[in-house]
C-alpha cells in the first residue's frame, strides 16, 4: 500500500469478490494489532482529482512489504503512560533528525510505532518513526542569532515601559533581549506569549526566560553533543538549511489527515502577515512536523475510548448515524484538502475554535491528556505567528510539556483493558513465531532433496530479542541516518509526494 493512501472498506451489502483481498477490522478477533487509518467518509474521486493537476506527475516507486513487523501502531497503546512515551521517542528521534538535517514530512498514525524493548513478555516498550523515505536532508547549516544587538538596549527600555503602560504585563530585561534575538514584532511576540501561556505575573513577580520557558539545555538523550558540547544549548545548535534544495514536481509530502495547515496552503503564516518582513520559498521544516505529532495525538484522543484494538468510539460506527463528533473527524482528518486547509487555518486564527472543536470532543478516557494538548497548541500558535524562540525550539517546548504531563498521567497497569491488550500482544507474537517455524519447516520438507543428504537441524521456535537494532549501538543512527540520505537527498528518485 501506498503511504498517504487510504483504503476505503466496502460497504456492508457489497460482498468481497473471490480472490480479492479481504479487509479485517479491528473488531474482528483475528484483527492485528496493526491496522492503518481508515476514513470515515470515503472520497473516491480525490485520486482523480489529483491526476489533473498541473504538477502532478506519476513517478517511480519501489513496492515493499513487511512482514511480522515488530512494531504496532501508536493507537494501539496499553495505557496513557505508553501513550505519552512513544510520543517522546518520536518527537526526540526527530530532533536527532534535525540535528543531522533531517526533516521527517510524513509523521502519521501509520508512522509512529511503540516496539518491545526485548520482547513483548518484557511489556517494556519505545516508541519509533518509520516510513523515513520522503525525508528531506541537507548538509548546509544556519547559526541562530546568540545575543541580541547591545545597541538596542534604549529599545529594550523602552519595551519594558510600554508593556508594562498598555499590558499590565511586568517583565525581565532579559526576557525581552530574548524576543531580540528573532526577526519579529517584539511587543506583540512578548505580549501574546505572556496572555497565551497563561503564566501568572505581577511586579513583584515578573516574567523571566525561564517562566516563559525560552531557556534550553541540550537533551541528555542527544549524546550527540554530550561529550563536545558539554556547556551547549539548543540556542548554539544550526539550524539545517534547505535554500539550496531544489523541490520536485508532485503532491505535497505527508499523510492528508495529520499534515500541517501550512503545508496545505504552501504559505506561512508568518509571511503572511502585513507586519513581518519574512520572505522566501516556503519549505517544510520541524514545526510542521511536531504539528502532525499533535495532530496524530489528537486523532487518537477523538476517536478511540481506551486502550487497544477494538476500541474505536460508538460515535463513529457505520451505523451510528450523525453526531457532532463525525463532523468534527470529516472536518479536520476527512475531508477534502481543501477543507481541512481551511478548518486547520482557522483554529489559528479564531483563538476559542480549538477548544470548542478539538478538545471538548476528547473522550473521557482521554481527560488527563487535555491540559498537555492545550499547552502543545499554544507554543504552536506562537511559532507560527512569531517565529521566536518556540519556532527555532518547538523540540525543547514540546518534550517538556510532554515530560512534566508525565506525573499527571495515569498508568492503570491493572486496568482490565490494559491487561487485555498487554495479553493479546503477548499472543499475537507466540502465533507469529510458530507460523513462521511451521512456514520454514514446509519449506525444508518441499525442497527437492540433494544428492548429498546434510545432517537435519532442529528448528526451535524460542522468543527472539527484537530486531530493531538498540539506540546505544554503534550502528543505531549509522543505520537511520543511512538509509534515509540514500531516499531523501535533492538527487535522489522522484517521490510520489513531494513538498514544494
Amino acid at each position: 500500500m501506498h503511504r498517504g493512501m487510504v483504503p476505503n472498506p466496502p460497504p456492508p451489502e457489497v460482498p468481497v469478490s473471490a480472490g480479492s483481498k479481504r479487509r479485517r477490522d479491528e473488531h474482528q478477533p483475528d484483527a492485528e494489532p496493526s491496522i492503518l487509518h481508515m476514513k470515515l467518509t470515503p472520497h473516491h474521486e480525490y485520486d482523480l482529482e489529483l491526476a489533473q493537476r498541473t504538477r502532478y506527475e506519476l513517478v517511480d516507486r519501489i513496492h515493499t512489504e513487511i512482514l511480522m513487523s515488530a512494531g504496532i501502531l501508536v493507537k494501539s497503546f496499553c495505557h496513557l503512560h505508553e501513550l505519552i512515551h512513544t510520543l517522546i521517542d518520536g518527537i526526540e528521534e526527530r530532533l536527532r533528525g534535525r540535528l543531522n538535517g533531517i526533516i521527517h514530512r510524513d509523521v502519521s498514525v501509520g508512522n509512529l510505532l511503540i516496539f518491545p524493548v526485548i520482547t513483548w513478555d518484557d511489556e517494556k516498550t519505545f516508541g519509533r518513526l518509520l516510513d523515513w523515505n520522503h525525508a528531506m536532508i541537507t548538509d548546509k547549516y544556519i547559526h541562530l542569532p546568540s545575543q541580541y544587538d547591545s545597541e538596542l538596549s534604549e529599545f529594550i527600555s523602552s519595551d519594558l515601559k510600554r508593556l508594562k503602560l498598555h499590558h499590565n504585563i511586568s517583565a525581565t530585561k532579559e526576557a525581552i533581549e530574548e524576543t531580540y534575538r528573532y526577526d519579529t514584532y517584539h511587543v506583540a511576540y512578548f505580549e501574546d506569549a505572556a496572555v497565551s501561556l497563561k503564566i501568572s505575573q505581577s511586579e513583584e513577580n515578573p516574567l523571566t526566560v525561564a517562566s516563559l520557558g525560552w531557556d534550553h539545555e541540550v537533551s541528555t538523550h542527544l549524546d550527540i553533543y554530550r561529550d563536545t558540547r558539554h556547556d551547549a544549548s539548543l540556542q548554539d545548535i544550526p539550524w539545517p538549511d534547505f535554500k539550496k534544495r531544489v523541490p520536485q514536481k508532485g503532491e505535497r509530502t505527508g499523510t492528508l489527515p495529520f499534515i500541517s495547515f501550512e503545508v496545505l496552503m504552501q504559505l506561512s503564516m508568518y509571511d503572511a502577515n502585513k507586519r513581518r518582513f519574512k520572505r522566501g520559498e516556503f519549505r517544510h521544516n520541524s514545526v510542521h512536523d511536531l504539528e502532525s505529532f499533535l495532530w496524530v495525538l489528537v486523532y487518537i484522543c477523538l476517536t478511540r475510548k481506551g486502550p487497544g484494538i477494538g476500541m474505536f468510539r460508538d460515535e463513529l460506527a457505520p451505523n451510528a448515524g450523525l453526531s457532532p463528533l463525525r463532523d468534527v473527524i470529516r472536518d479536520y482528518f476527512d475531508g477534502k484538502e481543501d477543507i481541512l486547509k481551511d478548518m486547520k487555518h482557522q483554529l489559528l486564527e479564531v483563538s476559542d475554535t480549538f477548544e470548542s472543536d478539538i478538545i471538548a470532543s476528547f473522550h473521557p478516557y482521554f481527560d488527563s491528556v487535555k491540559p498537555l494538548v492545550r499547552k502543545w497548541w499554544a507554543r504552536l500558535c506562537l511559532a507560527y505567528r512569531h517565529h521566536g524562540n518556540e519556532y527555532y525550539h518547538i523540540h525543547s517546548h514540546i518534550l517538556r510539556i510532554l515530560d512534566k504531563a508525565l506525573p499527571t498521567i495515569p498508568r492503570s497497569d491493572n486496568d482490565p483493558d490494559t491487561v487485555a491488550v498487554i495479553q493479546r500482544r503477548k499472543e499475537h507474537h507466540q502465533r507469529s513465531l510458530e507460523m513462521t517455524a511451521t512456514l520454514h519447516a514446509q519449506a525444508d520438507k518441499e525442497a527437492p532433496q540433494a544428492e548429498v543428504k546434510m545432517p537435519q537441524t532442529e528448528i526451535v521456535t524460542t522468543l527472539p530479542s527484537s530486531p530493531v537494532i538498540p539506540e546505544a549501538s554503534p550502528g543505531y543512527r549509522r543505520v537511520v541516518t543511512d538509509s534515509t540520505i540514500q531516499t531523501s537527498s535533492s538527487g535522489s528518485p522522484p517521490r510520489k509526494r513531494q513538498a514544494r
